[in-house]
């Protein structure tokens, strides 16, 4: 059965559970655009009414060329009158990304109802080619294998929006009019096919009956990973008095990234029962930067009884893991730099108050 006649029966109902629309309520929508919900047993897939890019490959795990001209999606919709309505002009539903769009009229939305609409292409918020580049570089032994032979289906999450916009003439005064629109929207997300490139590896002819030895011939050398450097460095950033000891209570954590090629993802720290905030990271060439964060340390947990200035205790040794993990533009796990580190306070130096830091090795 095809997709399309799936998705017909599973959104069936009897005809007397809808309702005309009347005119609008305080605060009811005159237009409402929602995501088809796929109903258990229907035998509706997500790839039946979201859509989905083709991805050709130009190389062995190279990919640079997107198939489709058009993208389709099924979603539901509804409409009512506005309050004071003369004139209804039209609905339209269009698909958004990075600034670009596509629109397309539809029949007046009334009660709900199940829509399929096709749209022209228009890349989504990340490029696909990109995408399975990325995934590519990623993979080790087996993995990319499969993937060279077989190929993958990769989810974009909200890779698009989806908005639905009626227009009407309404009254304004006693003899006046106004035009006006009322819109909805929510994300839609995509899913990117990115197809085998296994066929694009090169055979060796001969005329000759007599084997060759394989040492004689260079061997074929792999797509080098995007990121080619990624390191962690951790600094003392403050240090204050804990109780008679000097001790390091915040550190800077540095996290650098090199590149070999274009590359967008997002990068965050990892500590002891602590997360960094996300930090987007794009480059539009081989480049590198520096992504900072700041670790606030906690002597109380170290077994000091007391934080007062007369305490005489000092507070035992720490020993922190830390990792500096970069993930690629589909959430998925790409690189990480960790590091172990051992913390402890020092006594202050006669003469400089405050000033003696503690000490960080590792």
């Amino acid at each position: 059965m095809s997709p399309t006649r799936k998705i017909l029966l599973a959104t069936m109902v009897p005809f007397a559970a809808w309702s005309t629309a009347g005119p609008a309520l305080a605060g009811e929508p005159v237009v409402d655009i929602s995501a088809y919900v796929i109903k258990a047993g229907s035998g509706v897939e997500p790839t039946d009414i979201y859509p989905v890019i083709e991805v050709q490959g130009v190389a062995r795990g190279e990919y640079g060329k997107v198939l489709n001209n058009s993208l389709k999606i099924w979603y539901r919709v509804k409409g009512s009158t506005p309050k004071r309505d003369k004139k209804y002009f039209e609905t339209y539903i269009r698909l958004l990304s990075n600034g670009k769009f596509h629109s397309v009229r539809i029949n007046r939305p009334r009660s709900v109802r199940v829509e399929k609409t096709t749209f022209n292409y228009i890349p989504p918020r990340v490029s696909p080619s990109k995408l399975c580049n990325d995934r590519a570089s990623t993979l080790r032994g087996k993995a990319r294998k499969k993937f060279l032979n077989k190929g993958e289906l990769i989810k974009l999450d909200n890779a698009y929006t989806l908005r639905a916009t009626s227009r009407w003439e309404v009254k304004a005064g006693w003899a006046n009019t106004d035009t006006r629109t009322w819109d909805d929207s929510y994300y839609v997300p995509a899913f990117v096919r990115c197809r085998p490139t296994g066929h694009f590896a090169g055979k060796a002819t001969t005329t000759t009956t007599t084997p060759l030895d394989p040492s004689r011939f260079p061997q074929g050398q792999s797509r080098k990973p995007t990121i080619s450097n990624l390191t962690l460095k951790i600094t003392p950033m403050s240090v204050k008095r804990v109780g008679k000891w000097i001790c390091p209570t915040q550190l800077r954590l540095s996290g650098r990234i090199d590149v070999i090629r274009p590359f967008s993802g997002d990068s965050i720290f990892v500590g002891p029962r602590w997360l960094s905030r996300k930090t987007k990271i794009k480059f539009q060439s081989a480049k590198g930067r520096y992504v900072t964060a700041t670790y606030d340390m906690n002597w109380a947990r170290s077994g000091l009884h007391s934080l007062s200035a007369a305490s005489s205790d000092k507070p035992s040794r720490q020993t922190l893991d830390f990792k500096f993990n970069v993930a690629g533009a589909d959430g998925k796990l790409i690189k990480s730099a960790p590091k172990r580190i051992k913390v402890v306070c020092k006594k202050p130096r006669r003469g400089h108050g405050d000033q003696a830091a503690g000490e960080i090795t590792g």
